[in-house]
């Protein structure tokens, strides 16, 4: 089984499913504490989820965008037939000798990622950060990170007179807008990758990392893509929720898992009280 020969390490022929079994502290692990505690991160460690279909797209199209040529080897798609009949059985029962050990993709989803790979394409900034402009693809990071082994898997770096860019490609359900998009950031708390990458590559000696940019598809037609930089302010913004959970993985590498403890305060949420207020301004009336 791969592991890393050394400390910091930069590996770009990893392949993605080794990378996501090596036990290290990442930016996905993070987000699972920022919203649970260390005993869900540890029951995810332990029972890891099968994909969605939404992160089968997601995945089906960072292969075909960024590694066009795995894409067949990786990924199948599913004939329509009739399996009632004899020749469908047939069909179903060969498709499945040839797609052992592969993704399966129906037609319907098949269309849907190469008509967002389309777009992209049609897109001149974001065809030039992920296929034209020089630079790497899917380069997995392995660094220590406040003492603590770390890893992160991006999809592209960029070399740009000298200058590295990480550009990151993200599918959106609401909207690839930027009032969408900025939400986004937050409530999937993208900021913190951003941040956590940043960091990763300047330890494993990629930086300075002078730019982290977004390429955003929607999933659904007309597949509109955008491209946003993260401004500084962002990064700086996310800094000390990043450290706090770096922290708390810290305390579960030591400890253990541990649930929620202690007894603690309920208040009125804000949206509560506005339901309050209202309901009682209606009532008033």
């Amino acid at each position: 089984m791969f592991e890393p020969q050394e400390w910091p390490s930069v590996e770009y022929d990893l392949a993605e499913s080794v990378y996501h079994s090596l036990n290290y502290m990442s930016a996905s692990r993070l987000k699972v504490l920022s919203s649970g505690t260390s005993l869900h991160l540890d029951h995810e460690i332990r029972n890891p989820r099968e994909d969605s279909d939404d992160l089968m797209i997601g995945r089906a199209l960072h292969t075909f965008v960024l590694r066009r040529l795995a894409f067949d080897s990786e990924f199948a798609v599913m004939p329509k037939v009739d399996g009632r009949t004899k020749e469908g059985k047939a069909a179903k029962e060969q498709f499945a000798l040839e797609a052992a050990g592969k993704s399966v993709l129906t037609t319907d989803q098949a269309a849907q990622v190469e008509a967002m790979a389309l777009s992209i394409a049609a897109h001149p900034e974001a065809y030039n950060l992920l296929r034209n402009l020089p630079g790497r693809e899917e380069v997995s990071v392995f660094a220590e990170i406040y003492g603590i082994q770390s890893k992160s898997r991006m999809d592209r770096i960029l070399d740009i007179d000298g200058s590295r860019v990480i550009c990151d490609l993200k599918t959106v359900r609401d909207g690839a807008g930027r009032r969408d998009f900025e939400r986004t950031v937050w409530t999937y708390n993208y900021g913190l990758q951003a941040l956590m990458y940043s960091r990763m590559a300047n330890a494993a000696g990629l930086g300075p990392i002078s730019d982290f940019v977004f390429v955003a598809v929607e999933k659904k037609a007309p597949y509109a893509v955008a491209c946003y930089r993260l401004r500084d302010e962002v990064l700086q913004a996310f800094g000390p929720r990043l450290d706090s959970l770096i922290a708390k993985y810290n305390d579960y590498l030591e400890a253990g898992p541990v649930g929620y403890t202690g007894i603690e305060d309920l208040a009125v949420p804000a949206w509560a009280l506005r339901e309050l207020e209202s309901e009682i301004g209606e009532s008033n009336v």
